[in-house]
């Protein structure tokens, strides 16, 4: 299984461009509330992805981490991308959501 953890926001000169050959075919943004504890719901879904399936997330407690609990179980990737509460305040939430959008550019969510 392979995680790769992208920083909350690009460096100067970084570039977050995808692997040549890796295929944008199947990649699942799974979020929700951090006190979301419905685990079964979450494998359901996760267990039904089809292998090589790229799972992004957020880092955050709840339905992020029961999401990577299960994609690495089943030996999916994941992207994550953690909020940067130092830099962004309490609004580092919604900025991390749309970079998981953005630049995670799931197919399905």
């Amino acid at each position: 299984m392979k995680r790769k953890t992208l920083p909350s926001t690009p460096t100067r000169g970084s570039v977050r461009a995808r692997p040549r050959g890796r295929s944008t075919a199947h990649r699942v943004l799974i979020c929700g509330s951090r006190t979301y504890k419905n685990a079964a719901a979450i494998a359901e879904v996760v267990h039904g992805l089809p292998t090589g399936t790229v799972v992004i997330h957020g880092a955050a407690r709840g339905a992020d981490s029961l999401a990577d609990l299960y994609a690495r179980q089943n030996g999916l990737e994941t992207e994550v991308y953690p909020a940067d509460w130092d830099k962004y305040g309490k609004g580092a939430g919604p900025v991390r959501n749309k970079q998981m959008l953005d630049e995670g550019r799931p197919t399905e969510v």
